[in-house]
């Protein structure tokens, strides 16, 4: 039995104290993931602005967001993204556009077709009211 706790203890026990290996801060196991993903300033990170290279600590990352050469780099790149969301959505609006054109000649030609299918219909009633009683004079 004895193994066993100590097993729980050593491996998965989430109150259990370790070690933060970035940080060397002393946590709780259950704790660990949290610590890692919101509070170590050891941990390294990736620029959030998409686009920057820069990978540093999570301490280091408000000096790097905050630095004036950064902020005009990521203002570039920003400014990059958004020209492309923008070509990206006159692109779709065209797209749009096209579509809606080709639905309203669809709808006319259909509109067309259903109107030739009337006449059509009425022609061959027309006509079988016409032929009917010689067919049944033979």
């Amino acid at each position: 039995m004895g193994s066993l706790l100590e097993a729980h203890q050593e491996h998965h026990c989430p109150a259990v104290e370790v070690v933060c290996p970035h940080c060397a801060e002393t946590i709780r196991r259950g704790d660990r993931d949290r610590h890692l993903g919101d509070d170590c300033p050891q941990v390294t990170l990736q620029c959030p602005v998409k686009g920057c290279p820069v990978t540093c600590t999570r301490r280091d990352l408000a000096d790097h967001l905050t630095d004036p050469a950064q902020v005009v780099k990521h203002a570039a790149m920003v400014a990059g993204s958004l020209a492309a969301v923008e070509a990206a959505l006159v692109a779709k609006d065209e797209r749009i556009d096209d579509l809606e054109r080709r639905l309203k000649t669809a709808n006319r030609e259909t509109e067309i077709a259903v109107t030739m299918l009337g006449r059509i219909m009425q022609e061959v009633s027309v006509i079988r009211g016409k032929t009917s009683p010689q067919f049944g004079h033979h």
